[in-house]
């Protein structure tokens, strides 16, 4: 376990229209083992108290670095901050233990900091694009984006048109402070291969074991390369076969769903959360329905403690309430200390 260390963060989230004037976040937290326990401060500094801050400690400004003797915001230009559009900075990006961003914690302009789901903040960026979006002089087809965080880069679908997702990516050279939630962990259940019975051992012809769709399946995972005395129990049913040898031609350890007591469904389900990236090691149980698999996957995707949800016995809306309970804990406001009033 790593010790405990203090880490200060800067980011100037208005600017007053002389530009003598600057409100400032000031994020400290207490780290350890990628955990933040974060809070904050809400300042206003003068000119020239930015700029002898950004001397004696530049490191510690997130959207901001001196050039020329002079205040540079980092991926924009100081006007920026005057119009209405640009509201959001993003403070830390909000990622699970597999290492997938599940949210930012951002601070508009009027100095409220809030985690945000990934998802939301796209949609909200995809929103005003959309009700903003200006026509490129005459032409009909074309608009120019709208980018209501100051500090990344928004990729919107409506309108880049070969792309099928909007995305949020930080600028070159001023990645965003990555933020990691622990996710509490039951025991994982143990990779075990369900082997050949006993069966196999008493006779020496195939056809005596397996049916001929489950000849065909591990004919096509011999010829495809891949392991299959994962799947060559012959309790398995051909389906399942497919599932488990589709699961390990896509590159993946599929040991863990090879067992016949999961259902088609559960097994294609958890073959699905395997192409993920998920340790369904962590909730893997043959009583689970795909609707209580559905919500403790949600709950894996955005970081949260899964042990709570990792019971068969609790209904699906038990799980849903604990989840959405889970989630208004972590997708939350925080409070800044007011250091002086910003006036503008």
């Amino acid at each position: 376990m790593e010790a405990v260390h203090e880490k200060h963060y800067l980011f100037i989230i208005d600017v007053s229209k002389d530009r003598e004037a600057y409100r400032v976040i000031e994020a400290s937290a207490s780290i350890e083992d990628e955990y933040y326990d974060w809070k904050f401060a809400d300042i206003v500094l003068s000119k020239n108290q930015v700029i002898n801050s950004l001397r004696c400690s530049g490191a510690m400004w997130k959207n901001a670095e001196l050039h020329n003797n002079d205040i540079k915001i980092i991926g924009s230009d100081m006007s920026q901050y005057n119009k209405d559009e640009v509201n959001l900075i993003i403070i830390s990006q909000l990622e699970n233990e597999a290492g997938n961003i599940v949210g930012y914690k951002v601070v508009s302009r009027a100095g409220n900091i809030v985690n945000l789901k990934k998802d939301k903040l796209i949609e909200m960026c995809d929103n005003r694009t959309i009700s903003l979006k200006r026509k490129i002089a005459d032409n009909d087809n074309k608009y120019e984006g709208i980018n209501i965080i100051q500090n990344a880069i928004f990729v919107s679908k409506y309108i880049n048109d070969k792309i099928d997702k909007s995305y949020i990516k930080s600028y070159p050279n001023a990645g965003f402070v990555v933020e990691k939630f622990k996710q509490k962990k039951r025991k994982p259940v143990e990779n075990k291969v369900q082997n050949i019975c006993e069966k196999s051992k008493e006779s020496k012809n195939v056809v005596d074991i397996y049916n001929k769709k489950q000849i065909e399946q591990l004919e096509l995972g011999r010829k495809n390369n891949v392991d299959i005395t994962v799947y060559s129990n012959p309790k398995l049913e051909w389906q399942k076969m497919q599932i488990i040898r589709e699961t390990l031609e896509g590159g993946h350890d599929a040991r863990i769903i090879a067992n016949p007591e999961l259902s088609r469904a559960t097994m294609m389900f958890y073959s699905m959360e395997i192409g993920l990236g998920h340790d369904v090691s962590l909730y893997m149980d043959t009583d689970y329905t795909i609707a209580q698999l559905a919500e403790i996957s949600i709950a894996y995707e955005e970081g949260l403690d899964i042990s709570e949800l990792c019971n068969p016995k609790l209904s699906v809306r038990e799980m849903a309430d604990k989840r959405i309970l889970m989630e208004t804990q972590m997708f939350r406001r925080f409070d800044a200390e007011c250091i002086n009033t910003w006036e503008q």
